[in-house]
């Protein structure tokens, strides 16, 4: 079987299994402690096309059915990101899903010949995998669940508006304005970090909100970004397998460089890059198999070498094993003997070399959260750490 026909059969795996969270009658069910996302999983299904047609009607009877719970401001700013041929295949399952409702979802261009079936209804969104549709049902659908959910799914973790714009698929205005009101009904808290007003939610009101909407998941993803990443890779691989060793070579290191952003974002491991010529082929499609392989079985993304990782002071090797370059977290002493958190990277001789002099985050999530979200920009050969 070609690598290509593997994908497929992998993202199909993984897109029934998250159907099946969402009430499909489906027989894959690996992803029921996940909290899953019908925005980007619409957007992911359409674009598999005829890959299975069973799946795309089943799917598309359930947004006939419940698709007044997906947002379609969240869907425009999703394909947004999203290339011509994706878009297409989405307009297609978006008029046949208008054609058959009343759901306006936007981007909508030819229906397809469908013949909706009568399925039992879902008494309630009451699983684990379905919060976020029970989130919408309580609170509509809009900024202000999606809001909730990242508090949710990040429970210590302080947001700039800028941030939870990444993280909601919202704009910026919509978020301020959210936010502005959650403050005012003391749901959120604001505060200064460095120039910028970052927002928490109490603990209290986590564990609050938590014992409401329960059962609440277990795992929370990025799934816009992880199946963003999904389909480009299968695409790449559609499109390259069947070239000679040397155009396949320097056409999926230029994807691989292309993608590299995107594929940290959502918390991916990496391809391996040390490998030249037609071994590097090789790499990337193992990579990709295990990848998409280890999603659809219901596993938690892995982060690579990247991803922030802890010791609790400088020169103590008691916390996570780092390589050079790594992103490091560790305890800074404050005048008065308090600590404060703070983040840099992990040097050949010395612990870390601190990026950010002088600024210090109060907990060690505000330091991972804000070294996260910075790591895709900071320059590591300026460092002398790339």
């Amino acid at each position: 079987m070609s690598v290509s026909n593997i994908m497929r059969e992998r993202l199909l795996d993984l897109a029934w299994s998250l159907w099946t969270g969402l009430g499909l009658p489906g027989q894959i069910d690996n992803h029921y402690d996940h909290a899953i996302d019908p925005e980007p999983l619409v957007i992911f299904t359409a674009a598999l096309g005829d890959a299975d047609p069973r799946l795309r009607n089943e799917a598309t009877d359930w947004c006939i059915r419940y698709g007044s719970l997906v947002s379609g401001a969240r869907l425009k700013n999703l394909l947004a990101e999203e290339n011509d041929r994706v878009r297409a295949r989405y307009g297609e399952f978006a008029e046949t899903v208008a054609t058959h409702s009343s759901i306006r979802w936007p981007e909508r261009t030819t229906e397809r010949e469908h013949k909706p079936r009568k399925r039992p209804r879902v008494q309630a969104f009451n699983r684990q995998a379905q919060m976020v549709l029970r989130l919408r049902a309580w609170l509509g659908i809009g900024a202000r669940a999606e809001i909730i959910r990242a508090f949710l799914a990040h429970p210590d973790t302080a947001f700039s508006a800028s941030d939870l714009a990444v993280e909601t698929n919202y704009s910026k205005r919509s978020i301020a304005q959210v936010l502005d009101v959650l403050c005012l009904g003391d749901v959120v808290q604001a505060f200064p970090i460095r120039n910028q007003i970052h927002y928490r939610m109490p603990r209290e009101r986590v564990d609050h909100l938590s014992e409401q909407l329960a059962p609440v998941p277990v795992i929370f993803v990025r799934w816009p970004v992880v199946l963003r990443v999904l389909l480009a890779t299968f695409e790449a691989i559609s499109r390259f397998e069947s070239k000679s060793d040397t155009v396949r070579t320097v056409e999926v290191r230029a994807f691989v460089e292309k993608l590299d952003t995107t594929i940290r974002a959502a918390q991916l491991p990496c391809p391996i890059r040390s490998q030249s010529g037609p071994s590097f082929w090789g790499e990337f499609t193992s990579w990709a198999v295990a990848v998409a392989s280890n999603l659809a079985a219901g596993n938690e993304p892995a982060g690579d070498r990247f991803k922030a990782r802890w010791n609790s002071a400088p020169g103590q090797y008691n916390g996570e094993v780092m390589e050079r370059g790594d992103l490091a977290i560790w305890e800074s002493p404050m005048p008065g003997g308090s600590l404060r958190w703070t983040f840099g990277f992990h040097g050949k001789q010395q612990p870390q070399d601190e990026f950010d002099h002088g600024v210090r985050y109060p907990t060690v999530n505000d330091a991972k959260r804000t070294a996260e979200i910075r790591q895709f920009t900071l320059d590591k050969k300026h460092l002398g750490v790339g």
